[in-house]
């Protein structure tokens, strides 16, 4: 039997985590001296209140060992294991499994090289295989393929996050808060990168479009739309992708959760796909 394994970077929710019949290792969030799991005694929307209402920036930490330990411990030693974790560059999550799972038969450990819903992607595509009756190497060896086909792109709605996370200076922000700066993030090679500067949301929207044009969408594998915390700017970046022609009937609507919301903040939006 295959078993499947992520983190909750990959933003599932605990009912799809059920239904795909995967396990997902909660990342630790902090609030100053506060400290918890997500998808344990930490939801998405809790987060976002205490993102809002508190001064201090969160921040995120990988699993304990004892946690990840716990998680092997359960899969009996004869079952075959796929891990698909949160960017290299982006946590040590991954790293720590490679570790913790060495002595492991059959155990193969992915970097998925993204977060939200690029990892998301991944980890849809080996339940696929895995209900297809795929081995864990065929699986591996497909999803360290695929990982490299991933885009991902989102709307900074708050340059102020930006700044608190120390991606970009004080002065920067503030001049970018005057002037309605939005920036457009993306991933390449596992690292979050700043891509365009939009003068407002809805063109930040369009240029995220703008890129999807120069690299088309495999709609052979889900399109994910993601927002964090407003629901409604993701709807808006839907209907958007419409407008431009995107027939986008596999999608679904991501709720990003700590490990993007503590960077990007609320009301933001983007998009995470497969290109061709």
């Amino acid at each position: 039997m295959v078993r499947i394994i992520t983190d909750s970077a990959a933003d599932f929710e605990p009912l799809e985590i059920s239904l795909l019949d995967i396990e997902s290792i909660p990342l630790t969030v902090s609030f100053g001296n506060v400290h918890y799991k997500e998808n344990v005694n930490l939801t998405k929307r809790i987060f976002y209140n205490l993102l809002t209402m508190q001064d201090a920036h969160p921040k995120t930490s990988l699993p304990s060992p004892k946690l990840i330990e716990d998680t092997f411990s359960k899969i009996p030693p004869n079952d075959q294991i796929v891990g698909i974790f949160l960017s290299s560059h982006l946590s040590g999550t991954y790293q720590s499994v490679k570790y913790f799972s060495k002595n492991r038969k059959s155990c193969y450990i992915i970097d998925s090289m993204s977060a939200s819903a690029g990892e998301r992607i991944l980890v849809e595509e080996a339940v696929k295989m895995r209900n297809e009756g795929k081995c864990a190497s065929e699986i591996f060896n497909r999803l360290e393929n695929l990982k490299h086909k991933i885009k991902l792109y989102a709307c900074i709605d708050n340059i102020d996050f930006l700044q608190r996370g120390g991606r970009i200076s004080s002065q920067k922000a503030k001049i970018g808060s005057v002037a309605n700066i939005k920036p457009v993030i993306t991933m390449e090679n596992g690292k979050v990168v700043l891509t365009h500067k939009s003068i407002g949301m809805k063109r930040g929207m369009n240029y995220i479009i703008h890129r999807l044009n120069h690299n088309k969408p495999d709609l052979k594998y889900p399109f994910h739309i993601m927002y964090t915390h407003i629901h409604h700017q993701g709807v808006v970046l839907k209907e958007s992708l419409i407008e431009a022609g995107y027939n986008i009937n596999n999608h679904s609507l991501v709720n990003a959760g700590a490990v993007i919301g503590s960077h990007i903040g609320t009301n933001s939006c983007g998009i995470a796909y497969v290109s061709r």
